[in-house]
């Protein structure tokens, strides 16, 4: 909240700032990430505040009532985030394949390139379609005050990054499919962001340790990290009766990336979003098929973006579903 207030009160002197610095180098947008960060630090606040409001007055909550409270305000947050984003930084999403986000909530396997791509199963499932997401999530976000408070309330599991596919990682996300309900699950599988740096550093891994065949079906694509396949195949081991949706995007990777935001890498541009549903009855019990799924899975995920990377990147009149 003190860092919301201070910038707020000197929005006076960073934004002529940014927007003359803007205009005196003709390109660039550090106006549009000073305002997202401001933006960030408010809905931070509001959340945090709202959060305690629920903690207050929940005393007499019901599980259900207490989760779902506490999941309305995950879902505002990571949402009003995207929906700012959008606005400041210039971009807008053009979305294909949302009947599939249609029926019952799904696994949703997602590609990740950057923290923006987080926000994308609660602005275009969870809001839209009113169900509640369990979220695997990487424990690094805990620094995020809102997210700390907010998500450790709700069936998330917040992943130690260097655990690697361990046991008791492995129970943890397992856990996530106990009492399902009508709720769905959000995991990427690829564990990290992508990069050409940690792409070249997964194929070494695989060959150092003897993965040969892992290490063949990895250096097919090239867009993505191979999905890792501890978490998800252990959901898919033990799915209840979920459906599966995959999301494949491409447009995001410049916001890894500060000085490529600073330089309006996102201004006036298209993040391509896709998603596709696979039905509970068309996947296989067996693990090996599973494995062999999933990578197959990510070899579409990989030609989805080798084909939507070089589409135009105008800003579309409407963007679909949006």
């Amino acid at each position: 909240p003190l860092a919301a207030v201070s910038m707020l009160v000197l929005a006076p002197l960073w934004a002529p700032a940014g927007w003359l610095l803007d205009r005196a180098r003709g390109r660039g947008d550090v106006l549009g990430v000073l305002a997202m960060g401001q933006a960030y630090l408010l809905y931070e606040t509001a959340g945090i505040l709202v959060s305690i409001w629920i903690w207050l007055t929940g005393f007499a909550d019901s599980p259900q009532r207490w989760a779902e409270r506490n999941g309305r305000l995950q879902d505002w947050w990571a949402s009003s985030l995207m929906r700012a984003a959008r606005r400041l930084l210039g971009f807008e999403l053009r979305v294909e394949g949302l009947t599939a986000l249609e029926g019952p909530a799904p696994l949703l396997l997602l590609r990740h390139a950057s923290l923006l791509d987080t926000l994308l199963p609660a602005t275009l499932l969870a809001v839209p379609r009113r169900v509640r997401l369990r979220y695997v999530l990487k424990s690094e976000l805990l620094w995020d005050p809102c997210l700390d408070v907010n998500g450790n309330r709700l069936r998330n599991h917040f992943t130690l990054r260097g655990a690697g596919d361990g046991e008791t990682e492995i129970a943890a996300v397992t856990a996530l499919l106990d009492d399902i309900g009508d709720e769905g699950i959000a995991i990427c599988p690829e564990g990290t962001r992508f990069s050409e740096d940690k792409r070249r550093h997964t194929l070494e891994r695989l060959r150092e340790r003897g993965r040969d065949a892992l290490a063949g079906l990895a250096a097919e694509l090239q867009h993505t990290l191979p999905p890792r396949l501890g978490g998800p195949l252990a959901l898919l081991q033990n799915n209840p009766a979920l459906d599966v949706d995959v999301c494949a995007h491409t447009g995001f990777e410049p916001t890894a990336s500060l000085s490529q935001l600073f330089a309006g890498a996102m201004r006036g541009t298209t993040v391509h979003v896709g998603f596709w549903r696979i039905g509970f009855d068309e996947l296989s019990k067996d693990v090996d098929a599973q494995r062999e799924w999933l990578f197959g899975q990510w070899r579409r995920v990989d030609q989805w973006i080798a084909s939507h990377a070089a589409a135009p990147t105008s800003r579309p009149a409407r963007a679909e579903g949006c």
